[in-house]
């Protein structure tokens, strides 16, 4: 075995490849791992290798290069260089010039400051490039542990360090910050560079804005120059980023940030349970809030009436001035929860006082759905008509027999206070309705004697001076008895049930 595997390797010579001494050889005919302890003495593994790809590295270079044999990268559709791979071993980053990266200072030093940026290298910020000139400032700044933002300058100086900058970096993020405040109106710290006709220059992370004199809060005898210097509260009233014009007020920074001193003494004295007045600011689809001193709270459409709402606007209008009830006040994220309901009676507590079960009611239809329609009972207080209980015909569709608004009779059916629910008959309403008619018919026109017979036979009826309404009820009473006249037997009692 040792003799053919010898064989082999003088065989495919120009097919392996050789390492230092005591390295490995590569057979391509047999694809085994062959090692050479000495030049002459090949020591043959089992180990097998899959076959190899065109353009590929085998599995054997892999081995290699996980050993960190290899210091030349390998073919580009291959495996990563040594570099490349000792990199993600240690978890350093791959950066290229002009990234904006995160470091931890090391130290300050006499040449620049010393940052950890998880590369191959320590990176350095040039003196120049700290964006700080005073040395006390500077100390101050660039404490050890400290994490920053830095743009990249150059991958390696001659020195070997990351070159950074952290001027640069404050440059770009600060266009973006800016672009932020302005959007939420946010506060932000402005520095005066000089007075110049009609207000000041001031810079807004190392980018240059304007601050107009009508828009400076300053001491009455106090002039323009001598702000030069300072640093002044402002917010961003006008931004454009591609031409960087930016222009900034210090008044209504001020006013913003009273506004906010105001909210914050209301939402201190607020509590659950009071009654206050506020505004209604603006009504959204999930409710309405309402300014109540400059805190705005939110009644969420649940909280707006005992009744179900379709939308808000049935209810407030924008601008309305009314009472609210505090449910919620939430003083961290300054939210606080309002109701509205709950300055009426619930309805609901007095249901079965008002309604029982059998009651015939008047109510108008509020709101349908696919198995039936809501009806209005009074302000607060609905029942449901299910589907099956609205028409004694067989329909499909609620819309043919009822549309929004109408007027209907309906027969309390059940009445269950906890779930807030009552159901309701349309068609049992119209059928004691028409038994009703027909008692009082009875009672009026048709004399006690007379039988299910004599009415089928009309004579006597006829002899009965009645009126015209009557007489359209007595037709509809004998075509009713005609369907039975079959059953001639039954008596007038069991007539009111058909």
């Amino acid at each position: 075995m040792m003799e053919k595997e010898q064989e082999k390797s003088q065989k495919f010579k120009e097919k392996e490849s050789k390492t230092e001494s005591g390295a490995e050889y590569l057979s391509a005919y047999t694809k085994e791992k062959v090692t050479f302890v000495d030049e002459e003495e090949p020591i043959v593994s089992v180990e097998r290798f899959s076959a190899t790809k065109i353009g590929s590295a085998d599995d054997f270079e892999k081995s290699l290069a996980d050993d960190n044999f290899m210091t030349d990268k390998m073919d580009r559709n291959g495996t990563i260089s040594l570099q490349e791979s000792l990199m993600q071993e240690n978890n350093l980053q791959d950066y290229k010039e002009g990234d904006l990266i995160t470091g931890d200072i090391i130290s300050l030093e006499k040449d620049g400051v010393l940052v950890d940026v998880s590369y191959k290298s320590e990176g350095l910020i040039p003196l120049s490039e700290t964006g700080i000139t005073n040395n006390k400032e500077m100390e101050e700044f660039f404490v050890p542990g400290k994490k920053l933002t830095l743009k990249i300058i150059k991958l390696e100086s001659k020195e070997g360090f990351i070159m950074l900058s952290k001027k640069m970096a404050d440059f770009e993020k600060g266009l973006d910050e800016i672009a932020k405040a302005y959007e939420n109106t946010s506060p932000l710290e402005a520095k005066i560079e000089n007075a110049v006709r009609g207000g000041l220059i001031v810079t807004i992370f190392g980018h240059k804005g304007f601050l107009p004199a009508s828009h400076i809060i300053k001491e009455k005898n106090e002039n323009m120059e001598a702000l030069v210097g300072k640093k002044l509260e402002v917010v961003v009233i006008d931004f454009d980023k591609t031409r960087k014009k930016i222009i900034v007020s210090n008044k209504n920074a001020l006013k913003q940030s009273a506004k906010k001193e105001s909210k914050d003494n209301i939402l201190v004295t607020l509590e659950a349970g009071m009654v206050v007045n506020g505004k209604v600011s603006s009504i959204k689809n999930f409710g309405v809030f309402v300014d109540i001193g400059g805190v705005e709270g939110l009644i969420h459409i649940s909280e707006l009436s005992w009744c179900r709402v379709n939308n808000p606007e049935e209810i407030l209008k924008v601008g309305q001035d009314i009472d609210v009830f505090v449910l919620g006040v939430d003083k961290e994220g300054k939210k606080v929860s309002l109701g509205y309901k709950q300055l009426f009676p619930d309805p609901w507590v007095s249901v079965e006082e008002t309604y029982q079960i059998g009651d015939i009611v008047s109510g108008k239809v509020s709101k349908i759905v696919s198995f039936g329609a809501f009806i209005e009972l009074e302000k607060g207080l609905e029942g449901l008509i299910h589907l099956s209980e609205i028409s004694e015909k067989n329909i499909t569709k609620v819309e043919d027999e009822l549309q929004l608004g109408d007027l209907v009779k309906i027969k309390i059916l059940r009445i269950i206070p906890e779930e807030k629910k009552i159901g309701l008959s349309m068609k049992s309403a119209k059928n004691e309705e028409i038994q009703e008619d027909f008692k009082n018919f009875e009672q009026k026109v048709i004399p006690k004697h007379i039988t299910i017979g004599d009415i089928v036979k009309v004579e006597e009826v006829k002899s009965v001076d009645i009126s015209d309404e009557d007489d359209k009820l007595l037709e509809q009473v004998m075509e009713e008895a005609a369907l039975k006249k079959s059953d001639l037997a039954i008596n007038m009692d069991e007539v009111l049930n058909l």
